[in-house]
């Protein structure tokens, strides 16, 4: 006789989109997400920790004796090789910033950025997620969707 049950993967219900690591329910979940959010994230790895305690104690168990990541002088941003942080001088750093904003003055090296930044003097930035119980709005699904757990 043949067995006619369905079997359902539960195994990605409560997955967090933006790591793929998997949670017993949608609670956990909620609470994994917020270290996404606002939470203390490793400046080597990008691992993220509730405290800034837990970032220390992964720090010197991982990464005390490391070498030290390349990262831009001019903004800060990290990078996972040097050619990665070659390429980023050349992308974002030209001195020659022939692109002016027609609304602040601000100058780039590349139309692209400008337009990018001009969008944010028109139209702000765009969140079209909105909540249905408090009408907050969100960049992504994923945070709306969260932020509705919560309520």
């Amino acid at each position: 006789m043949a067995d006619n049950t369905s079997v359902v993967d539960n195994s990605k219900k409560n997955e967090c989109k933006q790591c793929l690591q998997s949670f017993a329910n949608k609670t956990q979940l909620a609470k994994h997400m917020f270290l996404h959010r606002e939470g203390f994230i490793c400046p080597y790895c990008n691992k993220p920790f509730a405290s800034e305690s837990g970032l220390k104690r992964h720090w010197n168990a991982n990464h005390k004796n490391a070498k030290p990541i390349p990262h831009c002088d001019i903004c800060g941003e990290k990078f996972g090789s040097r050619r990665d942080l070659e390429k980023h001088h050349l992308l974002s750093h030209r001195a020659d910033k022939h692109f002016k904003c027609k609304f602040c003055g601000a100058k780039f090296s590349w139309i692209t950025n400008l337009k990018k930044h001009e969008s944010f003097h028109t139209n702000g930035p765009k969140k079209p997620f909105k909540c249905r119980i408090c009408a907050e709005t969100f960049r992504w699904e994923i945070s709306l969707e969260i932020h509705e757990q919560l309520h």
